[in-house]
């Protein structure tokens, strides 16, 4: 994982809630596992303002991405963080939950939309 100060985290949150308008009636993802850094990007944002925050059943799915992507489809999500290879299946099999705004991939470079 990533060392992050707690005054960088503060700094992303602030920025995250103000650039994606987030708001307690946002419903937010947390797929990435605890020792990638876009973990504290998903969760801190969506608890500092109170927005629900739907975790991902951990080891349910294990590393089965349809399952995942099965999950997150019907999350009726507002804003979610995907790793760039499901992102990219998810795109190249037209997934996508109906209520989504904001999609955020990281990873990996992404190599189609």
């Amino acid at each position: 994982g990533v060392m992050i100060e707690h005054r960088n985290l503060v700094n992303l949150v602030a920025w995250h809630c103000d650039a994606f308008d987030l708001t307690h009636h946002n419903r937010v993802s947390s797929v990435a596992g605890v020792g990638f850094d876009a973990c504290a990007w998903e969760i801190w944002p969506a608890l500092c303002v109170g927005a629900s925050l739907s975790l991902l059943p951990g080891q349910a799915l294990g590393n089965d991405v349809d399952a995942l992507l099965w999950w997150w489809r019907r999350q009726d999500l507002d804003v979610s963080f995907l790793p760039t290879p499901v992102a990219e299946m998810a795109f190249t099999q037209e997934i996508e939950p109906a209520t989504l705004q904001t999609l955020l991939i990281g990873g990996d470079r992404l190599r189609r939309l």
